[in-house]
């Protein structure tokens, strides 16, 4: 059975070969250039013009081709280009982002320190406050006298002022 589809697919082949060989139509060579359509006889001149002429035309098919392999590599330097600057810029990208992460960071430090300092100077005014009170004394002439004493038991010397009656500070003119 094999054989017999075998034989028909061949003698299909053949047909069709057949078919296409005789609606092909011979086409001229027109290798001088000339256009007209009769019968081409070729003397020695024309054959020479006409291997001029096959030259010019390979000439310019292997100019075409270097055109293009010549577009092709410029496009292909353009593309390495391109993508050596996008590198390029993308390692500025990658530089400045870190450089703004360090100088967040060094921000960042500076507020905590800033922070920290200011926690320990508000420690020791509490401290200070702590550590020191405040007394009001009465004078002999009626006088409020204010002065510090540390809470210590130790004697200090109290800084004395005037005040007046509602107890704020009264400073003596400087002479």
């Amino acid at each position: 059975m094999p054989s017999i589809a075998k034989h028909q697919n061949t003698g299909l082949v053949e047909a069709l070969d057949w078919e296409k060989k005789k609606r092909s139509r011979r086409k001229r060579l027109n290798l001088d250039g000339d256009n007209g359509g009769g019968a081409q006889f070729y003397s020695p001149e024309r054959i020479a013009t006409a291997r001029v002429l096959q030259q010019q035309k390979e000439n310019a098919e292997l100019q075409r081709k270097e055109k293009i392999k010549q577009r092709k590599n410029q496009a292909a330097l353009a593309r390495e280009n391109k993508q050596e600057k996008q590198k390029e810029k993308a390692k500025i990208r990658a530089k400045k982002q870190e450089q703004a992460k360090q100088e967040k960071a060094e921000r960042e430090a500076k507020r905590s320190q800033q922070a920290a300092e200011q926690a320990a100077h508000k420690t020791t005014l509490e401290a200070q406050k702590l550590a020191f009170k405040a007394f009001r004394v009465t004078g002999s002439k009626g006088e409020k006298l204010t002065g510090i004493i540390p809470a210590t038991n130790e004697p200090a010397v109290a800084v004395v002022s005037q005040v007046n009656s509602r107890g704020r500070l009264l400073r003596a003119p400087k002479r």
